[in-house]
Formats: structure tokens, sequence, C-alpha cells
């Protein structure tokens, strides 16, 4: 079930902020994103699910004040959800490679060595040891620091290049809103905590040399939440100095209620109401992550410039959202 309203905004996607509840239940549900329809300058956005048996339902739903202007509200659509299958998230852990025989050549491991590896291992901070190839690969996977701590290296199972930025690298806060604070469980051995302020930027500038060629990246954000997690339930405004935009999440919002019997565990489709949003993940060593953007690298060496800004869309304080870094992966 689906609200479509009139808006003098003509963005693919507008920050709503809409809540709404039935009559007669004290439950208030809220969504933030509305999505434009493509065939005109509707927007709309999704209120319920529900499974229809035949019956007649008397249905009143009740609106609080939103973020927007609606400028006059066009109906309400009832539209089939379509099935969709689980995506299992890619585990970032390293794979357990004893399981590739030990019997291996030297020239087996160096298939899977990213060109030039020489030359990047020279770049890292510590003294790296290694008798065999296999033991070589097995820290290209791992990882290290290279450019005097501030960048991670690694490689993933195909052999291309991942890099990961710390805060104090790419972040830009003004120093009264931010303190940089030791962290054992940073990679750095440090981050980045926001003291107050509404807004940041990430920029940096990227070697080819430490990127793959010819290839598509996703950029992560890397981030910690405080204890009081309600300033951050709304979605983040994303911006890029090429004019794209478009809203992350920070925290997994609410899924759409379903009215009446439980939905079937395997048509439910939670992700239908965040179109054009990106979701964030738990990772396996206690960090969160959120994609921020994609980029392609090209066939010849040229520097990657990455300029995002990210602001709350009501200006809210974000005190206590701790930064880690960012990272490149291949897609």
């Amino acid at each position: 079930m689906k609200l479509v309203y009139k808006s003098s905004s003509y963005d693919e996607q507008v920050y709503l902020h809409l809540k709404y509840r039935l009559r007669g239940e004290a439950t208030t549900y809220v969504v933030y994103l509305a999505n434009r329809r493509q065939d005109d300058w509707l927007h709309m956005v999704e209120l319920y699910q529900f499974t229809s048996d035949g019956s007649i339902v008397d249905l009143k739903i009740i609106f609080e004040n939103s973020g927007t202007n609606i400028d006059g509200v066009e109906g309400i659509m009832f539209q089939p959800l379509e099935i969709v299958e689980d995506q299992v998230s890619k585990d970032d852990k390293v794979e357990n490679i004893q399981t590739i025989s030990d019997s291996e050549s030297d020239t087996f491991w160096e298939q899977m060595f990213p060109y030039d590896y020489e030359e990047i291992l020279n770049l890292s901070k510590d003294s790296l040891m290694w008798t065999t190839k296999k033991e070589l690969y097995s820290i290209l996977r791992r990882g290290f620091l290279i450019d005097n701590g501030d960048q991670w290296f690694a490689v993933d199972k195909h052999g291309k290049m991942c890099l990961m930025l710390s805060a104090k690298a790419t972040c830009i806060i003004d120093d009264k809103n931010s303190a940089c604070e030791s962290s054992h469980v940073s990679r750095f051995g440090e981050v980045l905590v926001i003291t107050a302020g509404n807004k940041f930027e990430l920029v940096n500038e990227i070697k080819p040399k430490v990127l793959s060629a010819d290839t598509t990246y996703a950029s992560y954000f890397f981030y910690k939440l405080p204890q009081d997690q309600l300033t951050f339930d709304a979605p983040m405004f994303v911006s890029e100095e090429d004019g794209y935009w478009g809203y992350i999440y920070l925290v997994s919002p609410p899924n759409t209620p379903v009215i009446g019997q439980k939905f079937d565990e395997n048509r439910y489709n939670p992700l239908n109401r965040h179109k054009l949003s990106t979701l964030p993940r738990h990772r396996s060593d206690g960090w969160m992550e959120v994609k921020v953007r994609e980029f392609q690298t090209w066939s010849y060496p040229k520097t990657v410039s990455m300029h995002l800004k990210l602001k709350h869309p009501v200006k809210k304080d974000l005190s206590g959202l701790i930064i880690h870094g960012i990272e490149h992966r291949p897609i």
C-alpha cells in the first residue's frame, strides 16, 4: 500500500519524515524517504504490506506533520509485491588458505598476486617477512599498513587491490567539532570522534598504483554509533563534487509494517521502501559499513579524486559518531 502525492520537488528521491498510524492503534510508524514516479512528477512512499484474502477491510490512516511539503494527495495505490531473493553479504574475513594444497608451486601463488606487487610491498610501513609465496599471499590477503600508517593495503581473493584510508587521512571536520582518540580495535591505532556539528567531508586523492586498473570499485564508510542512536535514524544526505547525490542510512530503518497475518518470510521485501538509498551492515570485525559511492578506474595510470559531503537532512547534532575511515573494494 503506497501513498501517492504531489510535491514541488522534481528530485528522484526526497526527504519526507512522514509519521502515520492506523486508527485504533497506538503504534506510530515513520518513513523518511519518498521516490518520484518514473512516468510523472508525483512521488510515492510505501506505508504498509498485507496479504489479501478477499474480505472487505475498513482502513483509516492518520498522518502527522512531515519534514517536507506535500502539495496534495493523489491517492492510495495497491501494488502486488515482487518476490525477492535474499542477498547474502560477502564476508570480509580472509579465506582459509590452508584448504589449498601446500604442494602448489610458487608459480601458482604468484598468479594471484597483483601486478607490480614487489613495488607495493616496498610501501609497507613495517618490515614484512615470508619464506614461501604462499606465506606472502597470506600477507597480501590479510593486508598491511602503508603511507606512514594512514592506509591499509590488501588484495581480494581474485588478486584485485583493496585500499582502506584512515579517518585522519580522509575526514575533514572543524577541529573544534572532533577529536582523535587512540583505539586498539582500529587498524590505524586511532579513530576520529565527532563532538559537535551536523556534517563532515571525506576527501582524498588515491594514487593509481594501489588500485587495480579497469575495475569498478565501491567506497564503504566505516564507523560506529554511540549508544544513543536516535539522531542517526534519519538517512544522511551524501553529495559529490561531480553533482551526484543520494541518501545513506547509518542505522537500518524499520521494515514496512504488515497489516494482519504475517507475511511469508521468503516473499517479504524489506528493501522495497528504500530505493536509491544504501543500507548499512555489521562487519565481522565489529565495525559497521555502508556504501557511499562507486567509481571506475582506467586502463592507464590516473589519480582517483574523492570529495564527499555528508550531512544530516535536518541539521541534527552528530555527536558521538566514531569514524574509522573509508575502504575502496572491487565490486
